[in-house]
């Protein structure tokens, strides 16, 4: 018996191997009788399959464009990859246009977080899928959808391919293009799907089961330029996927292949999508001949499913307030941090630290919280980096779409007394009244306190409202009011009040493309109390010594020129550096400028210019998570001296 169990252990390893090429089917008895409801059983369907990854499957706007130019619609769609949401999003009513709008103007960043690979992936998918939900409808099937789709991807399970025809219309888009190890798998069915892309190019035999008259869209790109010595660039595991799907399609009589060069485009150039379905369009026009023979009735969406499918996609853009999509299910993110400010990305005026540490998040619908662990980098005096360790914690409260509460709270165990934190705090709430394409207006409100026994203790609490217009592409506008009191303790002593006001207007160029810029800018603190000694705080911009010198984060020696107010008129001029290098189209190089600023301060009667050049950049991971730098170096005649910045901070 000892003997027999290897070999019978070894049949079952032959059996399980043996079975990778069979196929796993969900919905396919569906699937065929909504195909036949469409034709009838009067002609042979058109079946379209779509395949493409990342913003190359925006040239499949363009093919579905063409079509309906000639008043036909597809019979079915096979998709796979990131052609599965762009086929499901179709099929449900959305226009080509403006699903093309809605990747223009969709934040990356706000739909996908980084994290540390924990459930298979460095990119948690939930608000994803949420984005999708809020667009299609939470119970939204394959089985509802006009136009029958069929996604193909693989189990890791049982390493198999699975074709899905019936089930949540979101959580599949999603599936569809969880690439390994950049996205985590999608639970489904008792399966953990992935992007097909890794085997499959062209499932056409799938469509060719259903119809012989099939139309391909793919979207194969070749860079004539690329280095193919870049290990990140050379994907030897693509070349057999691709040498199959190009045998696959020489094998078949009569198909019609529209096949799009994205090339000159990035695997995230998702503002392009436009660009890049008119290169689809083009594509298709070529197969005019062919297409006109096709024998299909002329059909068209109904006008209110096209208008609900775009209310339903500008909605959840509104809906993408402070860099967030409501999930529909609970996550947990455990990521390295490296961020400047508090947690809701807020001014703060009575830090400028920058934390290194893990922190861990969860979120669901209506709430987000966490901790951080690691060491605090601070710079609150001039020529001096201190480090010390921290540990923090924060929630936000979120009681619907466009309202968030938080709370931040860390402790500093400063080297001269390691035993004894040095505690900063802060609470926020921020309203968004109107968020729209062109113009928002908000309100906010702030309360933070620091103190420690080593040093001074400092209060600050504000509230305004804030509001931007972008009346033409060239031209923004933003400006804010609102009032401030500051406090040398807790208990409100030596209580101040001042309103403050800022506008600020950007110009950019347009016959350079928006490359040259220039920002006028002006923010005013007065004293609304009558005592004068209007504060400077390191937040409000003004590089001088005289403000980084002071250890209680603002600058209180102005107090005693009587000043009512302090006013700085900022005018920068900035030059956005073309291109985007990339390494892979996974570490990117982008936001890259260079300019020239000059900050000129009124403190009542007294006058000072600080002037230099700035430089700036971002390194960003698939253009989520971000690592913005910005240096300044300049002379401020407030000190009489020569003065410089640089500051760094991790945005995802």
């Amino acid at each position: 018996m000892m003997m027999l169990v290897p070999v019978l252990g070894a049949e079952d390893v032959y059996s399980q191997v043996l079975s990778l090429d069979s196929v796993i089917t969900y919905g396919d008895a569906g699937f065929r009788e909504r195909i036949l409801a469409r034709t009838e059983g009067q002609r042979d369907p058109l079946g379209l399959v779509m395949t493409g990854s990342w913003a190359s499957a925006s040239a499949h706007l363009g093919v579905l464009y063409y079509l309906e130019e000639q008043s036909m619609l597809p019979d079915f769609i096979i998709a796979n990859s990131a052609s599965a949401p762009i086929a499901i999003l179709y099929s449900a009513g959305a226009a080509p246009e403006d699903i093309a709008h809605f990747l223009e103007r969709l934040d990356i960043p706000s739909v996908l977080r980084l994290t540390l690979p924990v459930e298979g992936g460095f990119f948690n998918t939930s608000s994803l899928e949420a984005l999708f939900e809020a667009v299609l409808g939470r119970d939204t099937l394959l089985e509802d959808l006009r136009i029958p789709v069929m996604v193909i991807a693989e189990d890791l399970v049982t390493e198999r391919e699975v074709r899905v025809a019936e089930g949540n219309a979101a959580r599949i888009a999603v599936a569809a293009m969880s690439y390994p190890a950049i996205f985590p798998p999608i639970e489904y069915n008792g399966h953990l799907l992935i992007d097909s892309a890794i085997s499959t190019a062209a499932p056409l035999d799938v469509a060719y089961q259903y119809t012989d008259t099939v139309m391909l869209s793919t979207a194969f790109g070749y860079d004539s330029g690329a280095n193919l010595l870049n290990p990140m660039n050379a994907d030897a595991l693509s070349i057999p996927v691709k040498q199959r799907a190009a045998a696959d399609i020489r094998s078949r009589d009569g198909i019609i292949w529209v096949n799009t060069n994205p090339s000159g485009y990035g695997s995230l150039d998702f503002s392009k999508a436009y660009e890049i379905g008119v290169l689809g369009y083009e594509g298709t026009a070529m197969w005019s001949d062919s297409i006109a023979l096709i024998d299909v009735p002329a059909d068209s969406f109904p006008q209110p499913s096209r208008d609900a499918m775009k209310e339903a996609m500008d909605s959840s853009l509104r809906n993408l307030c402070f860099g967030r999509v409501t999930p529909s299910r609970g996550s947990h993110v455990l990521s390295a941090d490296f961020d400047y400010g508090p947690f809701d990305g807020g001014d703060s005026y009575l830090t400028d630290a920058s934390n290194l540490a893990f922190r861990y998040s969860y979120r669901n619908s209506w709430f987000e919280g966490g901790g951080d662990v690691g060491f605090v980098l601070d710079t609150n005096t001039i020529n001096t980096v201190s480090a010390a360790p921290m540990a923090g914690g924060f929630v936000g409260f979120y009681p619907f779409s466009l309202m968030r509460i938080t709370l931040d709270l860390q402790a500093e165990f400063i080297l001269e007394s390691p035993y004894i934190p040095e505690l900063y705090g802060r609470q926020g709430l921020d309203l968004m009244i109107l968020n729209e394409s062109w113009y928002g207006l908000s309100f906010h409100e702030s309360f933070e306190y620091r103190t420690g026994f080593t040093g001074p203790q400092a209060l600050v609490i504000t509230a305004g409202v804030d509001g931007d217009v972008r009346p033409l592409d060239w031209l923004g506008i933003d400006a804010s009011a609102g009032y401030m009191l500051t406090s040398d303790t807790i208990e409100f002593a030596a209580i101040r009040h001042f309103v403050q006001v800022s506008a600020d207007l950007r110009f950019d160029i347009p016959p350079l493309d928006n490359q040259l810029y220039f920002r006028l800018g002006v923010k005013s603190r007065i004293a609304a109390d009558g005592l004068g000694g209007v504060p400077l705080f390191q937040a409000d911009g003004y590089l001088s010594p005289n403000i980084l010198a002071n250890e209680d984060y603002y600058n209180k020696g102005v107090s005693g020129t009587g000043a009512m107010h302090a006013t700085m008129i900022s005018i920068y001029a900035g030059w956005d550096i073309p291109g985007e290098p990339s390494v892979g189209s996974v570490l990117f190089i982008e936001d890259s400028e260079i300019g020239a600023y000059c900050d000129m301060l009124l403190l009542g009667s007294e006058f000072s210019v600080s002037a230099g050049v700035q430089l700036q950049t971002s390194f960003s991971l698939m253009k989520t998570a971000k690592l913005p730098l910005r240096l300044r170096l300049g002379y401020d005649s407030w000190a009489g001296s020569f003065a410089s910045s640089f500051s760094v901070g991790l945005e995802f």
